[in-house]
């Protein structure tokens, strides 16, 4: 632990020699990944980004890529390879448990060098422009300069705790840094409110969150939502609309603009939909998997990709193995649909029919849970029209021995309660 932390500190302050002497150091302790990820971030920083790719990919395999990827981002910028330097951006986002500066400009950054001279920094800078004020100063360019220039603010420092690097090549100068609140924070849990004081309470709640925050698009897309878990698609709409207008460039909300159009009953309107946000955003979204896995479905057209894509990032989305045991069931394998039928039952009375054709009944389930995909709180209405919260089962989803699954037992979460995807359970 000591020699990565004298690596990583000098690589933050910018102090190459001495940055690369304890990359040495760490190859000779048998860490080599954490070397490899010293040594391409300096090839970055130095102007030879070829070189550090190959430094990076090995450490990006390492069990802690986050700051890999970073560094991996922007060389890949500076090559103009931005379709796969956004792909990275992304990864790194996903890799963060907490809202994270650095892998938020380079995305956008990225989305530059994707899309040329085309494309400019402007609705997508909305979200980060408070961070930079505050790492920068008040008069700072929000677009690309100052995107810049809050990665050079921030050092060698791509880690989930950032610092500023006042006098490069000193370490005595690293400043901690703290990154002011994100709106989506505040957002999730007017959400989560539900849990304790019902859905009413908690639109109450978020419509606090809006005008706190201003109208931040991030929070009206979860306003958006549980209008969806209602199965008020109207008022969705209008909330995912406003959150466009505002940037067009907010991924939920072409993602809830999407699940509108499957929801209302037309399919191919929501692939068209997500197909565009993700075409703006670059990037799918893990609820997006799901809601075109689940569109896909409904038009007859092969779904099972977007549904395991999805389940690669949350495994515990229950909607998505209820899509999966009705594939099976169309293929001629009734087990994972009567089995995860059993699970469901027993953990839900009222949810769905515990006899008779197990597919119906897990469309009847889709059919009560209305609008709701979630992977961390799944809500569904009982005939008396009462919000219902659905806990999954202690071993996690699909709630049975995974081996009944087939070829997506890969999938299912052996640790107790599941996995949660990291940098949002969405």
């Amino acid at each position: 632990g000591g020699l990565r932390w004298v690596a990583r500190l000098r690589l933050w302050a910018l102090d190459v020699p001495g940055a690369r002497a304890a990359a040495g150091a760490l190859d000779a302790a048998g860490l080599g990944a954490d070397a490899a990820g010293v040594r391409g971030a300096l090839d970055v920083i130095e102007g030879r980004p070829a070189d550090a790719l190959v430094q990076l990919d090995r450490a990006a395999a390492g069990a802690d890529p986050g700051e890999a990827l970073c560094w991996r981002c922007d060389a890949l910028i500076a090559l103009g390879r931005g379709a796969e330097a956004l792909a990275t951006a992304q990864a790194a986002m996903a890799t963060f448990p907490r809202y994270h500066l650095a892998a938020r400009l380079l995305r956008n950054l990225a989305l530059v060098a994707r899309g040329g001279s085309r494309v400019t920094i402007g609705p997508s800078s909305a979200e980060v422009a408070p961070k930079l004020r505050a790492l920068l100063g008040p008069d700072v360019d929000v677009g690309e300069p100052g995107h810049r220039e809050g990665l050079r603010a921030l050092g060698g420092n791509r880690s989930g705790a950032p610092t500023r690097c006042i006098s490069p090549g000193d370490i005595g100068s690293l400043a901690p840094w703290t990154c002011p609140a994100d709106p989506r924070e505040d957002a999730h849990l007017a959400q989560v409110v539900l849990k304790v004081r019902g859905i009413d309470a908690a639109e109450r709640e978020a419509e606090r969150v809006i005008a706190h925050h201003r109208g931040h698009p991030l929070t009206r897309t979860y306003r958006g939502e549980l209008a969806l878990w209602r199965g008020e698609l109207r008022r969705a709409d209008e909330a995912f609309g406003a959150a466009l207008e505002a940037d067009p460039l907010t991924l939920w909300a072409w993602i809830g603009r999407g699940a509108v159009r499957l929801l209302g009953g037309d399919p191919a309107g929501c692939v068209e939909l997500l197909d565009h946000g993700e075409q703006l955003c670059g990037y799918r979204g893990p609820t997006g998997w799901i809601y075109i896995g689940e569109a896909l479905m409904t038009l007859g057209r092969p779904a099972e990709a977007a549904l395991v894509e999805g389940l690669r990032a949350s495994p515990r989305r229950l909607a998505s193995w209820i899509c999966l045991a009705e594939l099976a069931a169309a293929e001629g394998d009734p087990e994972p649909a009567e089995a995860l039928r059993c699970t469901l039952v027993g953990l839900a009375p009222g949810l769905l029919p515990s006899t008779g054709d197990p597919v119906d009944a897990l469309r009847e389930a889709r059919r009560k849970m209305r609008g709701n995909r979630s992977s961390t709180l799944v809500t569904w209405w009982d005939t008396a029209g009462r919000l219902r919260l659905l806990r999954p089962p202690t071993s996690g989803w699909p709630g049975t021995p995974a081996e009944r699954w087939g070829r997506w037992a890969p999938w299912a979460p052996a640790s107790p309660g599941g996995t949660v995807a990291r940098g949002g359970g969405r």
